[in-house]
């Protein structure tokens, strides 16, 4: 993880090199859900509660084929409280270890920042034209 945050320093810091490297994914588009991960906790965050600017990872991953965790209508509410940790598949999990290690806040993960089930699909059609924002925003994309 070292070595990481040390590349991820350097891009922030506009060092030779790396004068790209902030403006090219500083867009105006966040994400309307990322979840919180400080504090040992995690927690699904409304773009509403957050400061405008603070960075993101986006996770880009494959899900398995059984017992996912997802966001819906009905646990929405729940989610913004607590989200069980160890409930979440372990691609998830080590992403937030991930993002937690690198001092980032917040990470976006579908099954959770986008709602699954209980609204006709409202919120998938919206974010489905929003994907390659949500990436191109993020601060680091971790690919599992």
């Amino acid at each position: 993880m070292e070595l990481a945050n040390q590349w991820l320093k350097r891009c922030n810091s506009k060092s030779p090199g790396h004068e790209n490297c902030i403006t090219s994914r500083r867009g105006n588009f966040r994400p309307p859900r990322l979840l919180d991960v400080s504090g040992g906790t995690v927690r699904l965050s409304l773009k509403s509660q957050r400061i405008e600017q603070e960075p993101y990872c986006a996770l880009s991953y494959c899900w398995g084929t059984s017992g996912q965790v997802i966001l819906t209508v009905s646990n929405e509410e729940n989610f913004s409280q607590n989200i069980e940790f160890n409930a979440l598949p372990k691609t998830i999990r080590d992403a937030i270890d991930v993002t937690r290690s690198l001092g980032i806040r917040y990470i976006w993960v579908d099954s959770l920042c986008i709602i699954q089930s209980g609204d006709n699909g409202k919120d998938w059609s919206y974010h489905s034209t929003k994907m390659s924002e949500i990436y191109a925003n993020c601060i680091l994309n971790l690919s599992a």
